[in-house]
C-alpha cells in the first residue's frame, strides 16, 4: 500500500513494517519536494503524484524508488 507523506502516512508505513517486515520489504516512498499540481496543491499522496506526473513518469518514479 501507498500512504500519504504526512505523519499518519509515516505511521502507517511503520505499522505495516512492524507487522509484515519479516515477510516483505516495506519502504516509504520519498515524494519529490516542491512538486505541485496545476492548482497549487502540494503533492503528498500517490494520487496527486500520479496526476502531476502522468502514467509513464509515475511508473518510472516508482521503479526508481524501488531500486
Amino acid at each position: 500500500p501507498f500512504y500519504d507523506s504526512d505523519a499518519n502516512g509515516r505511521h502507517g508505513v511503520e505499522a505495516i513494517r512492524t507487522k509484515y517486515g519479516r515477510d516483505f520489504i516495506v519502504r516509504p516512498i520519498e515524494y519529490p519536494l516542491g512538486l505541485k499540481l496545476i492548482d497549487g496543491t502540494v503533492i503528498k499522496d500517490p494520487g496527486n503524484l500520479w496526476e502531476a506526473l502522468g502514467d509513464e513518469r509515475f511508473a518510472q518514479f516508482l521503479i526508481q524508488q524501488l531500486e
